[in-house]
């Protein structure tokens, strides 16, 4: 779901009939953790909206009224059925005329139907609008940055890394910092093992597991012990260039990826965070976040 609230936004309803090019299919869903799910649509590659689609942007989507299989249209309105989610891929990995796009969704009242079996055929939805995202300016003309992602914040600077900064020859200039919650640590497993995220895409990648509101000294109810036997483990078998550190993000942290005062930070994540992160960045260097619209 759109990584800024981590949580299902509900469209104003109808947004005008869209081409039919314009209507996904679910192929997947993968529940990476108690809270979270990435469902992979297919979309025609004569979509309609690809045109003008940019890595960063979101896309609403409209479900139709037998999303609820057991209630039907009288469970959820329109707008209940109308969600908006941050693609994390956009990769052609379907072929024969479709692409892939995989998104991340917190699994909530309406997302928690996405992923359920459905006797009479996959499950549809009509793309029925993009937008916000970071301004094509800004990532054309970007030089030295820093990412900074909280939660499912992740997913533009995925999508963005592997559509566009690849193709233009921009990798080594962008740091990565990623805070996550411990219990949504499978989350960076699947990304890692998938080879979606990847150290050669950046200058660095810093990720940082939270304990979030638990006590007694455990992160996702396990001790240091085994988290730091864990990410061993993952560095050694996956990418050892990612560095996971089992505390917050400091502000020191951002301050050594900080080359100079043109030096911009992205930020997608939640307004808690997004404060942090400007305070920490007053009077050094520009701080942009992404749009809902």
């Amino acid at each position: 779901m759109h990584p800024q609230t981590e949580a299902a936004i509900q469209g104003n309803g109808s947004h005008g009939r869209p081409d039919p090019l314009d209507v996904v299919k679910l192929e997947s869903s993968h529940r990476l953790s108690p809270s979270i799910s990435l469902h992979t649509f297919s979309v025609p590659k004569r979509a309609t909206f690809l045109a003008s689609y940019q890595p960063s942007q979101n896309v609403t989507l409209q479900f139709p009224d037998d999303l609820d299989l057991i209630y039907g249209s009288k469970s959820l309105k329109e707008e209940d059925r109308c969600l908006t989610f941050t693609p994390c891929q956009l990769s052609e990995a379907l072929g024969a005329g479709y692409l892939a796009m995989s998104v991340i969704a917190r699994n909530g009242r309406v997302t928690g139907l996405l992923g359920i079996p459905r006797p009479h055929g996959r499950l549809t939805a009509k793309i029925v609008g993009t937008g916000g995202g970071f301004s094509t300016l800004n990532i054309d003309n970007i030089g030295f940055a820093t990412c900074i992602a909280g939660g499912t914040g992740i997913a533009p600077f995925l999508a963005m890394t592997n559509a566009r900064w690849g193709t233009n020859g921009r990798l080594g200039r962008v740091s990565l910092i990623w805070s996550i919650n411990g219990n949504d640590f499978p989350l960076v497993e699947y990304f890692i093992r998938e080879k979606i995220l990847q150290s050669i895409h950046w200058l660095s990648v810093a990720i940082f597991v939270t304990a979030g509101d638990e006590v007694d000294g455990l992160v996702a109810g396990k001790t240091e012990g085994w988290w730091a036997k864990k990410i061993s483990e993952l560095r050694l078998e996956i990418d050892s260039s990612i560095q996971t550190r089992l505390r917050r993000m400091e502000k020191d942290d951002v301050d050594s990826t900080i080359l100079n005062s043109d030096h911009q930070v992205l930020f997608c994540g939640s307004k808690s965070l997004e404060w942090q992160v400007r305070m920490w960045c007053l009077d050094k260097c520009q701080v942009l976040k992404t749009e809902l619209s």
